[in-house]
């Protein structure tokens, strides 16, 4: 190439160098956002999982005890004899924060009454679709109910009552459960929730992204709760790049 040439091109040089240093920092940025964003996913599927762990063990001690409350004497004594308000009373005997226990009929025609008749003490739907699970699946479950204002967890278990058919009952508060969420890491442009159903039954973090959650929900075992997890949306790197990708490409506009 003649000196004419390169006198020509050497204005283009630094308009060069300015194209990859803008590349390079365009590639850096979007590296870098996508780590973050990776990182981020990390952290809050890790904190999901330490949520569904501790929401676990929190059941399992509270349907242990609930086992041993209807295996306790003055239980048992009671349902032998076909006491069911004793039996009711003996329940929650002992245990802290326990309270509502009840031992009914399990064909359930008091407690459907108490949902139809206007005015009367009303039980919550969700009340009665444990003692419903509870006869169906004739084992022990363990639901999120909402009864008097506030959230609770609803024991339930299939039992005898002299000869008569059963269904134990119990609840805890909420508290019991949804204190391993609240007290989790969470940062707050992320979120996390405890859920059953559709509702959200405790929530951390930013709540405007509750919508795109089920997508990393994992769920408590034992039981029909989970636990919902959601990040921001973060675009996909320049020409379909990964993190990686974008770091190589921004060394490679250094050199």
């Amino acid at each position: 190439m003649s000196n004419a040439h390169v006198d020509r091109l050497k204005p283009l040089v630094p308009l060069g160098a300015a194209l990859a240093l803008l590349l390079a920092g365009w590639f850096g940025f979007n590296a870098w956002s996508q780590w973050r964003d990776e990182a981020r996913h990390d952290a809050v599927q890790a904190s999901r999982d330490a949520v569904v762990q501790a929401v676990r063990s929190s059941l399992g001690v509270a349907q242990k005890r609930f086992s041993e409350q209807l295996a306790s004497p003055g239980v048992r004594d009671a349902l032998s004899r076909g006491l069911m308000d004793r039996a009711a009373e003996q329940l929650t005997a002992g245990w802290p924060g326990a309270t509502g226990g009840e031992v009914r009929p399990a064909e359930l025609g008091g407690a459907y009454d108490e949902l139809a008749t206007p005015g009367a003490k009303k039980l919550a739907y969700g009340h009665v679709a444990a003692l419903e699970s509870a006869i169906a699946e004739g084992k022990p479950v363990a639901w999120a109910i909402r009864e008097g204002g506030k959230g609770w967890i609803a024991l339930a278990a299939p039992v005898t009552a002299g000869t008569t058919p059963a269904v134990a009952f119990v609840r805890l508060p909420i508290e019991k459960i949804s204190g391993a969420l609240q007290s989790a890491a969470v940062d707050g442009d992320t979120y996390l929730a405890l859920r059953q159903g559709n509702a959200t039954l405790a929530e951390k973090g930013d709540t405007q992204l509750a919508g795109s959650a089920e997508a990393l929900a994992a769920k408590v075992e034992g039981s029909d709760l989970r636990v919902a997890a959601a990040v921001p949306d973060v675009a996909g790197g320049p020409l379909g790049l990964g993190s990686t990708g974008c770091a190589i490409a921004s060394l490679l506009f250094l050199l």
